[in-house]
């Protein structure tokens, strides 16, 4: 069985995000910037070797390096658009076996989640495990497993025709994955009953999100700095106002309509 020592999460991060720019780099409580607290919470798995923040070469990205660095993050660079071929290029500067596939709007993503499928990934043969494939988990508290080898292969037939003339190869780490199933292995990783809850949204996609986020943070954080899922929905059980930017939007994979 691998270990942690050959297994590094990659965070998938910008400031150019056209719904709410510069998210990366706002405090979702004092002193601790988003593109921080993924980094905080992905140092705190114990099958995780380290974190790579996978940003861009675009100079307005250059914000985000103290951000990593303080955090204790590695950082790579690479082009904006091939999203897969960045994650690609960090997996290789890490000489990595797996990597867990986050994006940068996971401010609530769960360690232990996290461990249990790296736990779930080596245990089974697949290239990718992930509960982003069907609707289970809060949308944000994601868990995506895939192993190098798999991406690399992905990445290289993607970039060959007919498969290079569709964006979505490129901009989604597990897109060419999950849409070849003739020649990769994907698991769905479904969610416990306690935590079956897909209509939570999580992710900080908008202004609205960000406010979420800040009422999370500020109930949670000074607690424990590592909540996890339950604690977040025990929180939004309790105090259903939390969630009263929200209000009135529907809520998939992709973020909120």
């Amino acid at each position: 069985m691998k270990t942690a020592k050959e297994v590094y999460a990659v965070i998938e991060a910008r400031m150019g995000s056209t719904r709410l720019p510069g998210k990366m780099a706002l405090d979702l409580y004092p002193g601790l910037p988003a593109l921080g607290a993924v980094i905080e919470r992905l140092s705190a798995c114990k099958n995780v070797k380290g974190v790579v923040v996978a940003t861009t070469e675009k100079d307005s990205d250059d914000r985000l390096l103290p951000i990593a660095k303080r955090f204790g993050a590695g950082c790579y660079r690479g082009s904006e658009t091939d999203v897969l071929g960045r994650v690609v290029g960090a997996g290789t500067v890490a000489a990595a076996k797996a990597l867990v596939l986050v994006t940068g709007d996971c401010s609530c993503i769960s360690p232990s989640l996290i461990d249990e499928g790296v736990d779930f990934f080596f245990k089974n043969a697949y290239d990718l495990v992930s509960n982003c494939l069907e609707d289970s988990y809060p949308v944000g508290i994601d868990m995506q497993v895939a192993g190098f080898s798999a991406l690399s292969r992905a990445h290289e037939t993607a970039c060959r025709a007919p498969y290079n003339s569709d964006s979505n190869n490129f901009e989604h780490t597990n897109y060419f994955i999950k849409s070849h199933p003739e020649l990769f292995s994907s698991y769905r990783y479904p969610a416990p009953a306690k935590f079956n809850r897909p209509d939570i949204h999580l992710a900080l996609d908008t202004e609205a999100d960000l406010e979420v986020m800040r009422r999370i943070y500020g109930r949670l954080y000074p607690v424990n700095k590592l909540f996890d899922t339950g604690d977040i929905i025990k929180l939004l059980d309790d105090e259903p106002g939390i969630l009263e930017p929200l209000k009135g939007r529907s809520i998939n994979r992709t973020g909120i309509k």
